[in-house]
């Protein structure tokens, strides 16, 4: 069986969406113990479960929580309550649900004056930061001590063998116009956001 934590990895990587159900506190008969977790992914598939008799709701709910805001409900399960699932299990359970998103992450193509300045903009802003210039003087941890990673390669060349996901954004900022086109025909050929700097 897939295991929810991997596949949650697996879609933040591909920058993907999704939300996660779990039963975080059960009294009295349920069909799920507290713990157990639901991930409704962005086409609406599913991985885990939280019941049999629960899950269209849990589904419905989820499918609106991505790329939205936490929520948790209640189910009654004890005939108490007319519901359309007709629960009776003889308990009461609550479901947290909560998106899962990607961390947005920008890729600086050029380490020059205004690559530095990009990326203490956009660390600031919450995103990961990569660095990538085939100048080592530029391209450092010393100039750059809070990128996430350096990479000291040309990056036209570069941009072929990362993964660049959907929620990415790519500043093109190299050191000229020859390069930030070289690197430009590359990127358009990503998933990417792009933006183009140049003085």
């Amino acid at each position: 069986m897939e295991d929810i934590y991997e596949e949650i990895v697996r879609i933040k990587n591909l920058g993907d969406v999704c939300a996660l159900a779990s039963i975080v506190r059960v009294k009295g008969s349920s069909p799920r113990p507290e713990g157990s977790k639901m991930l409704v992914r962005s086409d609406g598939t599913i991985l885990g479960s939280i019941g049999e008799v629960v899950p269209k709701r849990v589904w419905e709910a989820a499918t609106k929580v991505i790329r939205m805001k936490p929520c948790s409900f209640g189910f009654d399960m004890t005939g108490r309550e007319d519901t359309p699932e007709g629960l009776i299990c003889g308990g009461t359970m609550q479901v947290s649900i909560e998106p899962i998103l990607p961390q947005p992450i920008v890729y600086i193509l050029g380490a020059g004056h205004v690559g530095f300045a990009v990326s203490k903009i956009a660390k600031l802003a919450g995103f990961k930061v990569i660095v990538i210039d085939d100048r080592p003087a530029y391209a450092n941890p010393e100039r750059f001590p809070d990128a996430d990673k350096i990479l000291v390669e040309e990056p036209a060349d570069m941009l072929s063998k990362i993964n660049v996901n959907k929620v990415a954004h790519l500043v093109i900022a190299c050191r000229g116009h020859l390069e930030d086109q070289r690197t430009l025909i590359e990127a358009l050929k990503t998933n990417a956001f792009i933006s183009v700097i140049r003085q």
